[in-house]
């Protein structure tokens, strides 16, 4: 490429011009309105930049176009070691000079150059001529290759400090005079200004950028949240709440924003509420955290831990309060329901640990009133009161079996039940359950509805729907339990369970209640679920009531709505025919003949082994009394004939029941067990190991099912 002319400093001088002051004028004049053009431009170039390298790039341009430079280039200071510097723009001839020449800000060889010492002492340097300045050395070769007579380095100084350089290179010998330096220094210091203009325009957009990405994310944050959220004023009305919590309160957003915290507040919680907000707006705290209750636009309450903050105004003025809210209705219900069930298992095993030591006193009791019935007159005082006492023993004994019924402590029994006489006994019970403001009226076959099931699972049954239509009938009202006997198959698909084939006994539980929607009855047999308020259910009499009928092989199905009441109808398999007790209670008879069997009978309560004992020798057995294993494997070695049947407590002092029935059935392979328990075989099961098929006999028990259950248990024949 051609390089542009150069007057070499060495050339022969040229002949003497007859007017040289007029043309030295009207050069300098020229360059001077070519300065300022390109001055102007620049400035235009300022106006019209929409970023600092098009600006730099501009100038470059302008400076080699207008101003007739022969190349002009910006570097910007790198603050690294070596402090190097880095091209942003150029323009002009070069042939790779700014990328080949060693160049620096630091105070050295290579940082002593025109845009190096502008860099780094803030002020322009000029070169005059570079084939004599020393400064100049390191990069004298590449520019006399190139036809670079002068240079001058001009800082660009801006408001944080000097960032870099404009160096410009003349093919002229001193081609900067002093004022053309200064309109270079302008045109600089106003480049400098639209840096500073362009950088600040830069900055402002990145923080409005930032801004606006901060507004979205809150945005978004907000809007998807699953936790509720809202913005209310100072003064406690909404200015925004997010999906969330419209869903929580059952409302829209533009019902929300027509309201104030206080409009959804329970009316108990809200000075709680008022006082949370005066403590942070007083400074006290500058976030709060409580737990309270909403109401639902359709009346129901969310509980709800909420935290609310209060952001301030730079003066410190109260802006609005943030607030997030946590529905804990269910985790509540859920917390309540596991104390209430710590409380019922401990009150459960209080009332079986009861039932089960007073089981020994009544078995007694009842067992002693049948003998002195049978040795006292028939007629008189004395045989009056002795059948009072019987009578009361028999009915402290229905108490306790509702004792361990409610302890879960109740050995299941399958027996035949007349359901109606069940209902007609248990009427006081429900009476005192359901309470004075509601009735309960029965309506009873007259026909015996007969079915084979545990006395003490359909009592608490009974029990648990009874406290159901209590809770549906706050203000009072009717509760009706009606017996009959069905022929097929019932009209309606049950809810739980499978009809009994062909007919069978209907008990049907109706109350006057508010109902239940199609929602609500859809879920109710679900172990937990429950619509009443945290801390009054656990949500298990429903579900423990179709447990029962099930295991009593009947259904269930429930007809309500809302305002219609409840009724529960529940179909039993029945019970054809029922075999009549060998021995009545209140007819007790006299010695039986021998049976010729032996019966041990072990138990570490004295006056229940001695009752035992007698019951059975009046029944016509041989018997062995013992209190511990020992005095068992004792009497039996000591006995000629091998005991037919065991009747052993299952708890005894140093041992249990099964070990004793193990010990003694190695040495008599053939011998039946009958265990004596008021717990149920289930609570005994991580202390003791039961064979398939046990036999139990329940305390508190009478003597003619004592003897009953032993004859079930002899050997065949």
């Amino acid at each position: 490429m051609a390089h542009p002319p150069r007057k070499s400093p060495t050339a022969e001088p040229a002949a003497v011009d007859p007017v040289p002051s007029l043309k030295v004028h009207q050069e300098r004049e020229r360059r001077m309105s070519r300065s300022y053009w390109a001055l102007a431009q620049c400035s235009r170039a300022l106006v019209r930049a929409t970023s600092e390298d098009e600006l730099l790039q501009q100038l470059c341009r302008v400076l080699v176009q207008v101003g007739e430079y022969a190349m002009a280039w910006v570097g910007y200071a790198v603050h690294d070691p070596a402090r190097s510097v880095r091209r942003v723009a150029q323009a002009g001839f070069s042939e790779g000079y700014v990328e080949s020449i060693p160049l620096t800000w630091a105070d050295d060889v290579h940082g002593r150059g025109p845009g190096g010492a502008a860099i780094r002492t803030g002020k322009p340097l000029v070169v005059r001529n570079t084939d004599t300045d020393p400064a100049f050395e390191p990069w004298r070769e590449a520019a006399t290759e190139r036809g670079f007579a002068s240079v001058i380095g001009l800082p660009i100084n801006l408001a944080s400090g000097t960032v870099g350089s404009l160096t410009v290179y003349s093919s002229r010998v001193d081609a900067f005079d002093a004022e053309e330096e200064e309109l270079l220094q302008r045109l600089t210091a106003d480049v400098a200004y639209g840096i500073d203009s362009l950088r600040a325009r830069a900055e402002r957009r990145r923080a409005e950028e930032a801004v606006a990405e901060s507004e979205e994310l809150f945005r978004t944050a907000f809007e998807n949240s699953l936790v509720g959220k809202a913005l209310t004023s100072a003064d406690g009305r909404y200015v925004r709440v997010n999906g969330a919590l419209c869903r929580m309160l059952g409302r829209t957003a533009d019902e929300m924003l027509e309201l104030r915290y206080a409009d959804v507040t329970h009316p108990e919680d809200r000075e709680a509420s008022d006082e949370a907000v005066r403590r942070t707006l007083v400074g006290e705290t500058s976030a709060v955290e409580l737990e309270k209750r909403y109401v639902r636009k359709d009346g129901s309450l969310l509980l709800a831990q909420i935290s609310v903050s209060l952001v301030r105004a730079p003066d410190g003025a109260p802006r609005y309060f943030i607030t997030d809210v946590q529905d804990v209705t269910t985790r509540r219900r859920a917390e309540e329901q596991l104390r209430q069930s710590q409380r019922m298992q401990a009150l459960t095993m209080l009332a079986g640990g009861i039932a089960h030591d007073f089981s020994n006193l009544l078995s007694v009791m009842l067992s002693s009133s049948r003998f002195a019935l049978a040795a006292a007159p028939q007629e008189g005082q004395l045989h009056d009161d002795i059948e009072e006492f019987h009578a009361a023993a028999q009915k402290a004994r229905t108490v306790t079996r509702q004792l361990l019924a409610f302890g879960r402590r109740h050995v299941l029994d399958p027996r035949p039940i007349e359901l109606g006489g069940l209902v007609r006994d248990g009427q006081r019970t429900l009476e005192q359950v359901v309470g004075e403001r509601i009735r309960v009226r029965t309506t009873l076959s007259s026909d015996p509805c007969t079915i084979l099931a545990d006395s003490g699972q359909i009592e608490r049954m009974l029990v648990d729907l009874a406290a159901n239509a209590r809770d549906a009938m706050p203000r009072g009202g009717t509760l009706t339990i009606s017996t009959a006997l069905v022929d097929g198959p019932p009209g309606r698909a049950p809810d739980v369970g499978l009809p009994p084939p062909g007919g069978g006994v209907l008990l049907v539980v109706s109350d006057t209640g508010a109902g239940m929607d199609e929602q609500t009855r859809s879920r109710i047999f679900e172990p937990f679920f429950t619509t009443k308020p945290v801390g009054k259910g656990t949500g298990l009499g429903l579900s423990s009531a179709a447990s029962i009928v099930t295991a009593a092989g009947g259904c269930i199905h429930v007809d309500t709505g809302p305002l219609q009441g409840t009724r529960f109808e529940i179909r039993f398999p029945r019970l054809e025919h029922v075999a009549e007790p060998e021995i009545g209670p209140e007819a007790p008879g006299a010695a039986a003949e021998p049976t010729g069997h032996v019966v041990l009978v072990v138990d570490d309560d004295d006056q229940l082994r001695r009752i035992a004992a007698r019951t059975l020798r009046d029944a016509g057995f041989t018997v062995l009394a013992a209190g511990t294993l020992d005095e068992a494997v004792e009497r039996v070695a000591n006995h000629p004939q091998p005991p037919s049947v065991l009747l052993a407590d299952v708890r005894l002092l140093g041992t249990s029941g099964p070990e004793l029935s193990a010990e003694l059935t190695i040495r008599m392979p053939g011998l039946r067990t009958v265990y004596m328990s008021g717990y149920a075989s289930e609570d005994l099961a991580d202390e003791v190991t039961f064979p398939a098929g046990t036999a139990f006999l329940q305390k508190p028990f009478t003597a003619e099912a004592l003897v009953a259950r032993i004859r079930e248990s002899l050997p065949a024949g």
